[in-house]
């Protein structure tokens, strides 16, 4: 799992991910592209086995934040996302996440810091590219016309992808292209929610 996985997963405010997530039949809304981060700059592809280019799959980062333990317990959370955006979580030790996050890190004493490892995502990477190259063929986008990239995992627990269409190499503006971002949920691996790209 990637930064960006863990950012819309934890901190969804930052993203308003709640207005990306109900409906698939409602008309293409506009979504925001992030600005390339270190970590999802240029991704390289690799062909998939229905001929379209997906992203080779990228080194998670070793660390996505930093966690600290204060003298009461509570877990305080730095975390750094896509495109740099910054965000402080905080668990008390009543909080129903406060167990999972710390056995994440491997458990803490009060006063200690350590770096905050990234989050697997909840879904099976393979069954979400389906997904989306079967939403790419319903739009009767042609193997080879396309490119696939897992962006992570959204704030209500859907896989967020994007579909580079080649024409837009050529968009005189943003978001005059063809491609988008879709939300696919992980239970039947189906699209849920579709944005045109800015």
């Amino acid at each position: 799992m990637n930064a960006r996985s863990l950012f819309l997963a934890a901190v969804p405010v930052l993203f308003a991910c709640s207005r990306e997530s109900k409906q698939a039949s409602a008309p293409p809304e506009t979504a925001p592209t992030a600005p390339a981060s270190p970590s999802s700059a240029a991704p390289t592809t690799a062909p998939s086995a229905s001929g379209a280019s997906s992203p080779a799959p990228r080194a998670a980062p070793a660390s996505i934040g930093v966690a600290r333990m204060l003298p009461d317990g509570t877990l305080e959370l730095d975390l750094r996302g896509p495109g740099g955006a910054e965000s402080r979580v905080v668990y008390k030790p009543n909080d129903a996440k406060y167990k999972s996050t710390l056995d994440h890190l491997g458990g803490m004493k009060p006063g200690e810091s350590k770096p905050v490892p990234p989050w697997p995502d909840p879904w099976d990477a393979a069954k979400v590219e389906a997904a989306a190259h079967a939403h790419a063929a319903k739009k009767g986008w042609k193997a080879g016309e396309y490119k696939v990239e897992i962006m992570g995992t959204d704030a209500d627990g859907h896989a967020a992808v994007t579909l580079h269409h080649n024409d837009d190499a050529h968009a005189k503006s943003p978001g005059s292209g063809k491609s988008i971002a879709i939300r696919v949920e992980t239970k039947g691996y189906t699209v849920v929610r579709e944005l045109g790209l800015q």
